[in-house]
């Protein structure tokens, strides 16, 4: 080898270093650059996951509150629906308040009440604000002792006895002896269509419920909690605070909570890992990880909505039986009330021997008042039976000029003693496709309902006319003083009384026109209410087509026709 090849190679062998320095210095700042890309995402992707993780902690966290409150809600509503239940009862009124009789309430407030209702304690407060039968476990108690529990109880009393249309419940949560309870304090009332009672203020029925641990575990499993314990100091964590009688917190539920962020972190930890090699890749995972659980939470929520709607449907099966109970005790009530009315009527026929002036009157307002609740019980029957779904009708060709003539000579001598006067519009003598029987009640709930609102010295007109698709309105009108707007839908609904006047609202029962919307919708029809532009109300009964059978030709005006086509009934 001479010296000069000698030479380049060895220059050769010197410049590999400095080309491997110079690569060195040009991949530096490549790699550096992608580890500030690195942790640049890593950063992104965390930030991103904890913010995700406390959005969805926040709305996991407020609706586990409102499925809380909501079980409380539905266990606070049966108990509102049972001492409703008794507070509106007149055998409850007699023996409990007016002639106390502590056998009933023996068997009644204490072992009864205990095991059927599981009431914790109960009580009763007379008109004059001093407790009476207080049970605590089913065990009585000295009025003493009540009269404490009084004094902590007293907004809810007070606010149970402002005037309302019917018993409504004022509830709150209390300790009582040591214990948490839930307390539904309801004024009592007489029944629909007895006559009222004469007491200063009335009397309160107060139904207690422990909140123990019994109550606390139907809660949880309502509301799809764990560890649910009632504490006396609001935590930092979810919570429901227990209002107590005067509004302010006596106590406050809270509940092991598991933030979803910290279920997704554990289940997400290997991805983590996958984070370090595959860098922003990972963060669309734990994105698409996070709508998974968002959307997990939010079939939890729509399957608890479904159970609270089958637990509405399960109320609604609960009023048809209490309807279909109502129509049965309807039966057995009218056997005695028949002999009642009965025996009335032989008494007036002399039967039973001699009568003065006074003995008359008190037996005739026996009788009227027996055939008032006869009437009143044979509705609540036929109501009964068209909401269980158990009425059929017996429908044939029905004239409605003979149906309305019958009508108004039955509604004519109570219009008579009104100075009321009916009058019949001309009308087409036509003949519908009815339940004669029905169509007579409805005209008749309806005329005697204008009757009743008519002012003395009125007059109340009927007729009739086809429409023109073919169906028939019936229409019946008085010079009253109306319904208001806002009351025009309420008053179709059953024991709705206006309170226009108190002699008519005393003798109205609040049927007729629910059960004659009933009878309308059976059918095919309705029934609908209007004021007149001059004042009154106008009630309408508007047939479909279908039940036009025909026509009958016009008779010619007779006697009593006026010159507009009127003739005066009765």
């Amino acid at each position: 080898m001479t010296r000069s090849s000698a030479a380049a190679d060895k220059s050769d062998r010197i410049v590999e270093p400095g080309q491997s320095a110079a690569a060195g210095l040009t991949l530096w700042p490549l790699m550096l650059g992608l580890a500030v890309l690195f942790v640049l995402g890593l950063l992104a992707v965390t930030g991103a996951t904890w913010l995700a993780g406390r959005q969805a902690d926040r709305l996991a966290a407020e609706e586990k509150v409102r499925q809380v409150e909501r079980a409380l809600e539905t266990r606070a509503e049966s108990l509102k629906t049972t001492s409703a239940d008794w507070a509106w009862w007149n055998e409850g009124i007699e023996k409990l308040v007016l002639a106390p009789d502590r056998v009933y309430a023996d068997q009644n407030l204490g072992v009864y009440a205990r095991d059927t209702f599981g009431l914790y304690a109960a009580f009763v407060v007379d008109p004059d604000d001093r407790p009476t039968f207080a049970y605590l476990r089913a065990r009585p108690l000295p009025s003493e002792t009540a009269s404490s529990w009084l004094s902590t109880l007293r907004p809810l009393v007070e606010r149970t006895r402002e005037p309302h249309d019917q018993p409504t419940p004022a509830t709150a949560y209390a300790r009582i002896e040591g214990q948490l309870v839930f307390v539904s304090a309801t004024a009592m009332a007489a029944e629909a269509g007895s006559p009222p009672i004469n007491w200063k203020q009335p009397a309160v029925l107060v139904f207690m419920r422990a909140v123990d641990a019994d109550y606390l575990s139907a809660i949880a499993e309502s509301a799809g909690v764990s560890a649910l314990q009632t504490v006396d100091l609001a935590p930092l964590g979810s919570h429901v605070s227990l209002p107590g009688p005067d509004g302010a917190a006596v106590a406050t539920l809270a509940w092991r909570f598991q933030p979803p962020s910290a279920v997704i972190l554990a289940q997400l930890w290997p991805a983590g890992l996958l984070i370090v090699a595959v860098m922003l890749g990972t963060g669309g995972l734990m994105a698409h990880r996070l709508l998974r659980m968002a959307a997990r939470y939010r079939r939890e929520r729509e399957l608890r909505e479904t159970q609270l709607s089958l637990a509405m449907i399960q109320a609604r099966k609960a009023d048809r039986a209490k309807s279909q109970f109502l129509a049965a005790m309807s039966h057995e009530i009218r056997t005695p009330l028949n002999a009642v009315i009965g025996y009335a009527e032989m008494l007036q026929l002399g039967l039973g021997g001699p009568l003065n002036t006074k003995q008359r009157a008190y037996l005739t307002d026996i009788e009227h008042a027996g055939r008032h609740l006869l009437a009143l019980l044979q509705d609540i029957l036929d109501l009964s039976k068209i909401e269980a779904g158990r009425h059929d009708l017996d429908e044939s060709e029905v004239a409605v000029a003979a149906v309305v003539e019958e009508a108004t000579n039955m509604t004519s001598p109570r219009a008579r003693e009104r100075d009321v006067s009916i009058a019949l519009e001309p009308s087409p003598p036509l003949v519908l496709r009815a339940d004669e029987r029905r169509l007579l009640q409805m005209v008749l709930n309806l005329l005697s309902n204008a009757v009743r609102y008519a002012p003395n010295g009125s007059a109340v007109r009927i007729g009739w006319d086809i429409r023109q698709d073919g169906g028939v309105a019936l229409r019946i009108s008085d010079c009253g003083p109306g319904i208001r707007e806002a009351d025009l839908a309420r008053v179709l609904q059953p024991f709705h009384r206006l309170h226009n006047g108190a002699a008519a609202s005393a003798e109205s029962t609040g049927l007729g026109l629910p059960l004659t919307a009933h009878l309308m919708t059976l059918h095919g029809g309705r029934l609908d209410l209007s004021n007149a532009p001059s004042g009154g109300l106008i009630a309408e009964l508007q047939f479909p087509p279908d039940r036009t059978i025909r026509v009958l030709q016009l008779p010619e005006p007779g006697p009593g026709t006026d010159s507009d086509g009127w003739r005066a009934a009765g």
